[in-house]
């Protein structure tokens, strides 16, 4: 006796299919999902990347600066005073942006044009909503380096301790301040804060990043004060 083969129905074909079609479907989607969540995690890292190495090479700057700074000439009445014009705000570019100014003394570079004083300039590119730092040697040579991208604006801020408050003006004449505040606005509606002391220029104080605002962030002082 002849046993009869058993096969599949079209009925169970099309509901294998569909269980098939399912599970794939869920593992397509779980795997897409993966990816975005890993160029997420890219875009972050790079972000806090740029953001460390813009917050070591500012501290570098602010270090020589301090360095520079530190020199005295010998005054009428015999008293030791300080050199002025090492670090100043001032309105930069064709929108005329608040910009940072500051006098530094590079011992080390791989262009030798920009070896010894050199006049730095932090601005923001509006047209191109970036953070810009130019350097400009003693014979005139210019550097520009692209710090930031999708930077919108920058807020210069510098600490008077006789008025406990911050100023957005810092005039050649004045002193050097005893802190440093930068903010930093994206084009994603972000600000980035980024205090630094200047009297110690070695340690860095905070960052913060506030991720949405609407105006200005707060003039809060750093802790301590």
């Amino acid at each position: 006796m002849r046993r009869k083969r058993y096969s599949f129905t079209l009925l169970e074909t099309m509901v294998a299919l569909a269980i098939a079609a399912v599970i794939f479907s869920f593992l397509f989607s779980s795997f897409r999902h993966l990816h975005v969540l890993r160029k997420e995690v890219e875009v972050l890292r790079s972000a806090a990347s740029k953001k460390h190495s813009f917050h070591l090479r500012l501290l570098s700057l602010t270090h020589q600066l301090s360095d520079g700074d530190q020199k005295t000439t010998e005054s009428t009445e015999g008293k030791d005073e300080a050199l002025s014009g090492s670090f100043y705000t001032t309105e930069y570019g064709p929108r005329k942006e608040r910009a940072l100014v500051m006098k530094c003394q590079n011992a080390l570079d791989i262009d030798r044009r920009f070896l010894g004083e050199n006049r730095i300039v932090l601005f923001v590119d509006t047209l191109h909503h970036r953070l810009n730092l130019m350097t400009e040697g003693a014979e005139g040579h210019r550097r520009e380096e692209i710090f930031m991208e999708n930077i919108q604006k920058m807020e210069v801020r510098c600490l008077d301790l006789e008025k406990k408050t911050w100023c957005e003006e810092w005039l050649p004449s004045m002193d050097l301040p005893s802190m440093l505040k930068i903010v930093l606005f994206t084009t994603d509606r972000q600000a980035m804060e980024f205090v630094f002391s200047l009297a110690h220029p070695t340690s860095f104080i905070a960052y913060t990043i506030h991720p949405g605002h609407s105006g200005h962030p707060g003039h809060s002082v750093p802790p301590g004060l």
